[in-house]
C-alpha cells in the first residue's frame, strides 16, 4: 500500500512539473528572463542522473508511458526525440517573444 501511494505521489509531482514546464512560454515576459534556463537545466539534470531523478530505474519511462496513450507504437528513443523537440520549440518561442518585445516596457 505504501509503495502504491509513493507511486501516485511521484506521478502527481511529475504532472505538476510537466505542466509548469510546458506553460513556460505563456508566462509574462518579466518571468521569462529567469525561466528560459529551466529547459536547459532540465536536460542537464537528465544527463547527470541518467534520466529523471524522480523515476525509479526499474520503472517504465514516465513520459514514454504517457505518450503511448497518444502514439501506441512509439519507442523510448522516439519519446526522447519528441521531448527534445518540445524543449527546443519552447526555447524558440521564448526567444521569439524576447525579440518581439516592445522596448517601451523595460524588463526590470
Amino acid at each position: 500500500m505504501n509503495i502504491l501511494k509513493s507511486y501516485y505521489i511521484k506521478n502527481i509531482i511529475h504532472y505538476i512539473i510537466i505542466l509548469f514546464i510546458i506553460l513556460i512560454p505563456c508566462y509574462p515576459i518579466y518571468y521569462l528572463k529567469y525561466l528560459i534556463f529551466v529547459p536547459i537545466l532540465l536536460n542537464i539534470i537528465w544527463l547527470t542522473f541518467n534520466g529523471c531523478p524522480l523515476t525509479d530505474k526499474e520503472d517504465v519511462d514516465f513520459i514514454n508511458m504517457n505518450v503511448k496513450y497518444i502514439f501506441p507504437n512509439i519507442t523510448i528513443r522516439q519519446t526522447d526525440y519528441l521531448t527534445s523537440l518540445i524543449l527546443i520549440i519552447m526555447i524558440s518561442i521564448i526567444a521569439f517573444r524576447f525579440l518581439n518585445y516592445d522596448n517601451k516596457c523595460k524588463i526590470k
